[in-house]
């Protein structure tokens, strides 16, 4: 696919942005269907150490991994030395040679990596200052910014990195931030384990284009030490500086690991947030209490609740700093006085307070993490957590660790908790869903009871390999319902409200989807014969395809057309 202009002067009436944008996309869509299979198939995947463009991860993995692993230390009696790298124009000096060579490893054959290569090449570009242009300057590397497409090959090529990190010496990545650490007793021969990977990191770095910043590459010393040696590395031939404390990911760790300083950073950035509230939130032309609260949890318990799950392990009275925030901007998204009691706030907000709400994303991360095992952190949390080093070191735990207590203390099991493994099939192997419609042959007005029931339990023989499902959607007045019934499983049947005023057709689709969901996530099922009963037309679900769940689920649709010869809805 090309495009020739000669008038490079007309070049933004021939090609407009939005058209560059529907072919990435195009192109977009059909490489994130066909690549998390092809790479897998080949046993290539990305390294799991990455987190960055990934689904189910965040950064959030990343800083879990590095405190845990640091409290863990420190519970060892050991120390931690860590090196957080940044990339120079990261996106400007991506090799592209390097992108088509990376693509080949990972066996990309045919029109794609093609296409890849044109999109890359003789790329030229001007900067505009009010309304004069500059001259056209080629550009020679790196990958477009702002295209659709940029992050996946960057992404692809900075894959490799962990790589060439030892074995004895952990890596995070997620895009271009970078960090390696490792844990010992003796500070010579963690220097030397550390500046040996520097060496290799640095090596592949040169190799693939890549050019690391040295004035903001930073090293910290994790220690619980009262006199200590500083560390002496270099990158390149020159000397990191080694500093008390470094910001990665938006969070700040310093050497003592008690995030006093990521505190005051986070207190000096929401009380910024919170004049804008004072702005909106004027007595006389200010927003309602509704758009207020609004934006209270948009700009300022956001930044409040990111990274929540890290410093919620510091002291007391350092997270007593952050209160006064909270308070304050329920104060004026209210418009209560400054002698309102606290806990009139929360309730009239409907807001919890900070240390409730620490300890709520706590549980919700952690009972993510257990359903992904193959999240960068989930060995670290779960095969020998913190809390065991904690029984002995009771200084040494975190808002994780001490969620597994409040978990035992409410007899709660976190065995109970299934793998979520939630892989799109490549579209050589979706499914299109078989759809039984014999029951519809028969005439509702001449047909007995008796009739429908004998053709059904028909239908079921024919299909008696498969597991039964049975849904229903309902309506009454304004009020829709749907529900899903498993025989063999009963205590898995579950049935959910929609929203007033939805359709039937809603409901009906409401039901399916909820028995696909819990086949998904729940049941070790390859082949399903869900019952329904549904006024809509069965060629709308005979068209869709099955690109959500696993690549053997089958299910096979049986629309009843009548409610009194279904004795199966009853159960629903």
């Amino acid at each position: 696919m090309g495009l020739v202009i000669d008038d490079q002067a007309q070049l933004h009436l021939n090609f407009p942005c939005g058209a560059r944008g529907r072919i990435g996309s195009t192109v977009v869509a059909a490489g994130r269907k066909r690549r998390p299979r092809q790479v897998v198939a080949y046993g290539l995947p990305l390294v799991q150490d990455k987190c960055g463009f990934r689904k189910d991860h965040s950064t959030l993995d990343h800083l879990v991994r590095l405190e845990t692993f640091t409290k863990k230390a420190f519970a060892r009696k050991k120390q931690v030395l860590a090196v957080f790298f940044d990339l120079e124009k990261a996106y400007d000096t991506t090799w592209r040679y390097g992108i088509s060579k990376d693509l080949f490893d990972f066996y990309f054959r045919g029109r794609l990596p093609i296409f890849i290569s044109n999109f890359l090449k003789d790329r030229h570009f001007k900067v505009k200052a009010e309304n004069t242009f500059s001259s056209p300057y080629h550009q020679e590397n790196g990958v477009p910014q702002g295209s659709i497409l940029s992050p996946i090959l960057f992404n692809l090529k900075i894959n490799n990195i962990i790589k060439s990190v030892s074995k004895h010496v952990n890596a995070s990545l997620f895009v271009h931030d970078f960090a390696i650490y490792a844990e010992g007793k003796h500070l010579q021969h963690l220097e030397r384990t550390i500046q040996l990977c520097i060496n290799n990191v640095q090596k592949w770095v040169s190799e693939n284009g890549f050019r690391f910043s040295v004035s903001k590459t930073t090293c910290v010393h994790f220690h619980r030490q009262r006199i200590y040696a500083e560390p002496a590395l270099h990158l390149d031939g020159q000397p990191i500086p080694v500093k008390g404390e470094a910001k990665f990911l938006g969070v700040v760790f310093d050497s003592k690991l008690n995030f006093s300083s990521h505190v005051k950073y986070l207190k000096k950035k929401c009380l910024k947030a919170l004049n804008l509230l004072r702005v909106v939130g004027h007595t006389d032309w200010g927003a309602d209490r509704a758009t207020l609260l609004k934006l209270y949890r948009t700009l300022v318990r956001s930044k409040l609740d990111y990274g929540s799950v890290i410093y919620g392990s510091a002291k007391k009275h350092v997270l007593r700093a952050l209160d006064p925030i909270h308070h304050q901007g329920l104060r004026i998204a209210l418009g209560a006085f400054r002698t309102t009691p606290i806990k009139s706030l929360y309730a009239e907000a409907g807001e919890p307070s900070l240390e409730h709400r620490r300890m709520k994303l706590a549980f919700n991360y952690v009972l993510k993490l257990k359903s992904l095992p193959r999240i960068p952190c989930h060995e670290v949390v779960f095969e020998a957590p913190l809390s065991d080093f904690s029984a002995v070191t009771k200084s040494e735990s975190n808002l994780v660790a001490n969620t597994f207590e409040h978990f035992k203390n409410a007899n709660i099991s976190l065995n109970i908790i299934d793998n979520l493994h939630v892989q799109c099939p490549p579209p050589w192997e979706e499914h299109n869903i078989t759809v039984d419609i014999s029951l519809r042959k028969q005439n509702k007005e001449n047909t007995s009871e008796i009739a429908y029931q004998k053709e059904f339990f028909r239908i079921k023989e024919k299909f008696s390999n498969h597991y039964a499902v049975f849904t229903d959607g309902s309506k009454l007045e304004e009020k829709d319902a749907a529900a899903v019934y498993f025989p063999e499983h009963p205590d898995r049947s579950k049935a959910t409200r929609l929203r007033d005023g939805a359709s039937v057709f809603s409901a009906e689709l409401e039901g399916i989807a909820l028995g696909s969901q819990k086949l998904k996530n729940s049941l070790n099922t390859t082949k399903t014969l869900l019952s329904t009963v549904t006024a809509c037309r069965p060629y709308r679900l005979s068209k869709a395809k099955i690109s959500k769940y696993s690549g053997n689920l089958i299910i096979r649709s049986t629309w009843e057309w009548t409610k009194t010869s279904d004795y199966k809805t009853s159960n629903c």
